[in-house]
C-alpha cells in the first residue's frame, strides 16, 4: 500500500516561546518522520489516523507536527517529531508506539475509576499522552530516571474527581481498561520503581539538561561574586 504524504501549510515565522522557523521542512524530511512513525504504528494504521498538521525549520531542528485521529477528545493537539538539522537524526518523538485502538470508552473509564474510589462530581475524561509519573513529584524522562517512577509511555484515560479536598485522579489503559496508577492529591498510589527504560527506536531527550546548565552556571557565578567581595573587603576596601 503507497504512503500517502499531506503537503505542508504555510508555517508562521515565530512559536511563542520557541526558535524561529523560516519555512516549511524539506519534502526528504517529512519522509523521514513519516517512516519513523510508520515503524512504530504499521503503514496501514499510519495512513488511516495520521495527517500532516505542519512542518517548520530552524537553524537547529525540524519540527513535523501530525493530527493523531482519535474518537475521543485528547488534551494535546497533535503528535510532534524533531528531527536535527546536522545529521537528520530523530531528537524526540511525542506520539503512539503501537497502533492504539481505544476500545475504553469514557463511560467504561469513568465505571473503572468509580470502581476503585472516584467520588461525584466528575471531570470532564480526556485522553492524554503520558510518559509515567513519580511519587516525589515530577515527570520521568528516558534520560531523567527518578527513584519510585511508574512509566506508562503511551495514552491513557485521565479521569479526575472527588470534592476539592479529597479529589482524586485515575489513569487507565485506553485498550485494556487496565487502573495504571491513581493519584490522591500529590500521592501517586500505585507508583513502582521501573526497570531500566530502553525504548528501541525512541532516543533519550534530556528535558533537563538546559536547565542544570543554566542552575550550574549560576551557582558558579555567585560563588565567583562571593570570592570578589571578600577579597576586595580584606585588601582594598580603607
Amino acid at each position: 500500500m503507497a504512503i500517502s504524504y499531506a503537503q505542508p501549510q504555510s508555517p508562521p515565522t515565530e512559536i511563542t516561546g520557541g526558535p524561529t522557523f523560516e519555512r516549511p521542512a524539506p519534502s526528504t524530511i517529512i519522509q523521514k518522520a513519516n517512516e519513523y512513525v510508520i515503524g512504530f504504528v504499521g503503514e496501514d494504521y499510519f495512513n488511516s489516523k495520521f495527517s500532516l498538521n505542519d512542518s517548520y525549520t530552524s537553524s537547529d531542528v525540524y519540527l513535523v507536527k501530525y493530527n493523531y485521529n482519535i474518537p475521543y477528545s485528547y488534551v494535546h493537539t497533535g503528535v510532534l517529531l524533531f528531527i536535527y538539522v546536522n545529521n537528520e537524526s530523530i531528537e524526540f518523538y511525542e506520539g503512539p508506539k503501537k497502533a492504539y485502538s481505544f476500545t475504553i470508552t469514557e463511560q467504561k473509564a469513568v465505571e473503572i475509576a468509580k470502581n476503585n474510589g472516584l467520588q461525584n462530581p466528575v471531570d470532564n475524561p480526556v485522553i492524554e499522552y503520558l510518559y509515567g509519573v513519580c511519587e516525589t513529584g515530577g515527570l520521568p524522562r528516558p534520560s531523567n530516571k527518578k527513584p519510585n517512577c511508574l512509566i506508562i509511555d503511551g495514552y491513557v484515560w485521565d479521569v479526575s474527581g472527588g470534592d476539592f479536598n479529597a479529589r482524586k485522579t485515575f489513569y487507565i489503559d485506553v485498550d485494556s481498561g487496565a487502573l495504571l496508577y491513581s493519584i490522591n492529591g500529590q500521592s501517586v498510589q500505585s507508583a513502582t520503581p521501573p526497570s531500566d527504560f530502553k525504548h528501541p527506536k525512541n532516543p533519550s531527550y534530556d528535558y533537563t539538561h538546559t536547565r542544570n546548565v543554566l542552575t550550574l552556571a549560576g551557582v558558579i557565578i555567585l560563588i565567583l561574586i562571593i570570592i570578589i567581595l571578600f577579597i576586595w573587603f580584606k585588601y582594598f576596601r580603607k
